[in-house]
This record gives structure tokens, C-alpha cells and sequence, in this order.
């Protein structure tokens, strides 16, 4: 008993040293993970001091060019406003110019039109008169040459509406006259195919009549044929029923029948149409 109590309290020793050693070894661990970390931080932070002072650095520099280019282009604004000003003035001046001259000839045109106004003034009154003048004749011819052509129409017209009075009431002798000739031939045309019907007629039931009894004739010939083939093939039956039967008996042997002497063919029967042929016996 009280060895197993010591070999207990043994065990629970042991698994406490493990877990002090495990202890221990998790805090030698946090310590050098802490310590990396650190470090890792320190060159974390010199690696982005360097690149601040790197962009600070190209940003002087741009910020130094962007200055420049401003004053240049400044510069040069300037020098474009003040050209474009001063023509600007030039051109403002030579209008002004043009206007003044423009004015001046205005001025003197009024004055020689005012001048030279009555005596315009009188011929233009003159040439009106002969113009009204010519106007009024010609109007006048234009109505006389407009009476004149107004009474030949109404001729024309008087004497084409009378020749289509004459053609219409032509047209209407010959448009009856046609139609009484068609009529006569519609009504002739209509007997000749009633007649032409009615023959017709006649010689479809005639027809009719002859393929029946052509028909009748053919089928009772076939009727006596198919009779005859089928009494001929009943007696072909019979007579070779009676010739397997008279074989089968015994019998005495005999030489065969000698072959025919023309084709050395020996004796045979054959069935043609509705004959029975014994050839070569």
C-alpha cells in the first residue's frame, strides 16, 4: 500500500515538473518571439523614415519645378496678353478709321442724292407715265386677243360636243348590233352544245353497254379456263395418287424403258396449260 502511494506521489511530481518546464519554455518563447518582434518593428520603422524622407525629397524637387514652370508660363501669358492687346488696338484703331471715312461718304453720297433728287424725281415721273401708257395698250390688245380666242373655242367646242353626239349615238347602233350578233351566236352555241351533250350522252351509254359485256366475256372465260386449269391439276392429282400407289406395289424388276432415240432422253410427264404430255415413250 505504501508503495503505490509513493509511486502516485511519483507520477504527480513528474507531471508537475512537465508542466514547469512547459511554462518555462512558453515564457522563453514569448520572450524571443517579443525581442523578433521588436526588431522587426525597429526595421519596419527605419525602412519608412527612409522612404518619407526619399518622397519628401522627390516632392521638393517637383514642387521646385512646378514653381519654375508656373513663372515661366506667367511669363509667358504676359508676353501673349500684351501682343494680343496691342492688336487688339491696331485693329480697334483702323476701324475707327474705316467708320470716319465710311461717314465722310455717306455724308457726300446724301448730299448729291439731295441734289440730284428734282431732277430724278421728274424723269422717273416721265418714263412712269409712258410705262402706264404701254401697260394700258397692252392690256388691251391682251383682251381683244382673248375675246377672240374665247369665241373660237366655244366653235370648237359647239362642234366636237356635236360629233360626239354623232359617234355616240353610233357607238350605240353598233354596240346593239354587236350585241344581238353575240347574242345569236351564245344562243347557237348554247343548242349545239346541248346537241353535242345529248350525243355524247348516247355514245357514253353505249360504251358503258359494250365494256360490260366485254367484261361479262372476259370473266366467263376466265371462269371456264380457271375451271379447266383446276379439273386438269384435280386429274394431274388423281393420276399421280394412282401412280404412287401402283409403284409402291412390289413388282417385278424389269429394265428400265429405253431412252428416246432421237435426244437420249428417257420417258417423262409434264404439266403444260392444262394438258397432260407424255413425251418420249
Amino acid at each position: 500500500m505504501l508503495k503505490q502511494i509513493h509511486s502516485a506521489h511519483a507520477k504527480m511530481l513528474k507531471h508537475i515538473r512537465s508542466i514547469h518546464a512547459k511554462r518555462a519554455h512558453a515564457k522563453k518563447m514569448h520572450k524571443h518571439h517579443a525581442k523578433r518582434k521588436a526588431a522587426y518593428i525597429r526595421r519596419v520603422r527605419a525602412l519608412h523614415a527612409k522612404r518619407r524622407a526619399a518622397h519628401a525629397k522627390r516632392m521638393r524637387s517637383h514642387r521646385a519645378r512646378r514653381a519654375a514652370h508656373a513663372k515661366k508660363m506667367r511669363s509667358h501669358h504676359a508676353r501673349r496678353r500684351a501682343a494680343y492687346l496691342k492688336r487688339m488696338r491696331a485693329i480697334r484703331a483702323r476701324r475707327t478709321a474705316h467708320a470716319k471715312r465710311m461717314r465722310a461718304r455717306r455724308a457726300a453720297y446724301h448730299r448729291n442724292l439731295k441734289a440730284m433728287h428734282g431732277k430724278r424725281r421728274a424723269a422717273y415721273l416721265k418714263k412712269m407715265r409712258a410705262v402706264r401708257a404701254r401697260h394700258a395698250h397692252h392690256v388691251r390688245k391682251l383682251r381683244a386677243r382673248r375675246a377672240a380666242h374665247a369665241k373660237l373655242m366655244r366653235y370648237l367646242h359647239a362642234r366636237r360636243r356635236a360629233h360626239a353626239k354623232r359617234m355616240s349615238a353610233h357607238r350605240r347602233r353598233l354596240h346593239a348590233k354587236r350585241r344581238a350578233y353575240h347574242a345569236r351566236r351564245h344562243a347557237h352555241a348554247r343548242r349545239m352544245r346541248a346537241h353535242r351533250n345529248r350525243i355524247m350522252r348516247v355514245r357514253r351509254a353505249k360504251a358503258i353497254r359494250t365494256r360490260k359485256l366485254r367484261d361479262a366475256r372476259k370473266r366467263r372465260a376466265w371462269r371456264i379456263r380457271r375451271a379447266a386449269e383446276n379439273r386438269a391439276r384435280a386429274n394431274l392429282r388423281r393420276m399421280r395418287a394412282q401412280l404412287k400407289l401402283r409403284l409402291a406395289k412390289r413388282q417385278v424388276a424389269t429394265a428400265p424403258a429405253a431412252p428416246c432415240t432421237t435426244c437420249n432422253q428417257g420417258p417423262h410427264i409434264t404439266m403444260k396449260s392444262t394438258t397432260i404430255v407424255v413425251k418420249h415413250i
